[in-house]
């Protein structure tokens, strides 16, 4: 217990001393330090492993208790040290860096049972993966280590009914301390995230890491994995964890319990699996996950057409669409593409020059492609048509998406809507778009320019 204290108390004061001046982190670099403190996590994580699982005494009670708060500052101190690229360079230098990894989670997932300030070690370890994901080779190893997962569960632990209140507050319940903290562990995990994932913007920007972004897609849904780029996490956090229903947003209980089932799965015997695969890792999430009440939702260009459609005017549905040029757009893409896979209609084929862009990223932050979010559906199917009615209730708003609709290729898609059964629900809401658009001397240019008219024969 002695030599553990001393330890405890250096481990401290280097801390202490990387916070009184960045030249000391810089410092320790140099010296190699940074090695010696991943040599001294390990060996303390591993005696408190040992140590929990044997018999307790008084002796080995009170080595525990200076191993968990040595943890404490060799967490915090590396963290630290990790926001310089001087700093995630040792690390990434260390031959036992997946192991750091694996330490990492344990410091985030309960492995560790600490009693003594362990949410002062959680908020570190967050912290310093925030710090961790500056380096692409760095986001692998975390990933590879299994601590996605924690992050993902520490979302789900946000009250919103506590927003605000201090973890740290005087004459405030324990609980609520304890709920407090949990709620800045979650802003925290979502940073953390959303820099893994490589989406963040600004002073955040990280390396982009597609592949778990797209895996971030199945497990918070598309819309809400889109939040992960906001500095400020507080309406993701308030979304995942109250019951939501929007044209852009669908969470709700049954949802958080399927994802915290998940969490379970993919949790349970983790930490005797090591460093997989990030194939691995990310399997069942890319593979076999889903929501069981959106499999029937029609979702274009993230938005749910029967929750769009049944706001009735158009207008309050949408308030929460970002560009709503977009969504038409991705309307457009759809109903062209069934209409040319159709085997009920006449053959067509569409030149579209909707998404012509040089610029590849700005493409990918502005939409989410047809064929990512929707199937082809045949022209008789109800899907079909409902995406003609959410159409029209864009071209109901008037001048709306006008500019959209008379772009190369739409007045053609549009047109070829008339080959319809005309006894069908699809039929009647495209004859009414085009009585809408046709009066309006721009879609008769469009009409024109584009040597469209025959479709009128």
């Amino acid at each position: 217990p002695e030599r553990a204290e001393v330890v405890q108390t250096a481990a401290a004061l280097v801390f202490e001393s990387c916070l009184v001046s960045p030249l000391n982190a810089e410092e320790l670099v140099t010296e190699g330090g940074v090695s010696v403190l991943e040599q001294l996590l390990r060996f303390y994580v591993d005696a408190t492993l040992s140590i929990e699982s044997s018999k307790e005494s008084q002796r080995t009670v009170k080595s525990l208790h200076a191993a968990h708060a040595t943890i404490i500052d060799l967490v915090h101190t590396v963290g630290g040290v990790s926001f310089f690229e001087s700093g995630r360079a040792a690390l990434l230098a260390l031959d036992t860096v997946s192991d750091l990894c694996i330490n990492w989670r344990r410091c985030i997932d309960g492995t560790l049972q600490i009693k003594t300030n362990s949410s002062l070690l959680k908020k570190y370890a967050l912290e310093g993966i925030a710090n961790f994901a500056h380096e692409a080779e760095l986001q692998s190893h975390l990933v590879k280590s299994g601590i996605v997962w924690p992050l993902v569960r520490c979302l789900l632990n946000y009250d919103p009914t506590l927003e605000g209140t201090s973890a740290v507050a005087n004459g405030i319940d324990a609980d609520e301390i304890s709920q407090a903290a949990s709620n800045e562990h979650a802003a925290f995990a979502a940073r953390a995230l959303g820099k893994l994932c490589g989406v963040m913007k600004g002073n955040l920007q990280t390396p982009s890491n597609k592949v778990l972004y797209e895996a971030m897609k199945t497990v918070l849904t598309k819309p809400i994995a889109k939040m992960l780029r906001n500095e400020r996490s507080i309406e993701m956090l308030r979304t995942l964890n109250t019951n939501v229903e929007t044209p852009t947003f669908v969470w709700n209980n049954k949802m958080r319990e399927e994802l915290k089932g998940l969490l379970d799965k993919l949790e349970e015997g983790r930490d005797e699996k090591g460093i997989q695969s990030i194939e691995a890792e990310l399997e069942e999430t890319t593979s076999s996950f889903y929501y069981s009440n959106l499999a029937s939702e029609v979702v274009i260009g993230g938005v749910y057409l029967r929750i769009f459609n049944g706001l009735g005017d158009g207008r309050e549905g949408i308030r929460q669409i970002n560009d709503c040029s977009v969504f038409a757009k991705e309307i457009v893409l759809f109903l062209a593409r069934c209409l040319e896979q159709s085997d009920d209609l006449p053959s067509a084929s569409f030149n579209f020059v909707l998404w012509a862009t040089d610029d590849d990223t700005k493409q990918d932050e502005n939409t989410d492609h047809i064929e990512k979010d929707t199937d082809v559906f045949p022209t008789t199917d109800k899907r079909f048509a409902m995406a003609i009615n959410s159409l029209r209730l864009l071209v109901r708003l008037d001048g709306l998406v006008d500019d959209v609709l008379c772009e190369e290729g739409c007045p053609a898609a549009l047109l070829h809507l008339l080959e319809l059964p005309p006894d069908g629900e699809a039929f009647d809401a495209s004859c009414d778009i085009l009585s809408l658009m046709s009066p309006k001397q721009v879609f008769a240019d469009a009409v024109a320019d584009q040597n469209e008219l025959w479709r009128l024969l």
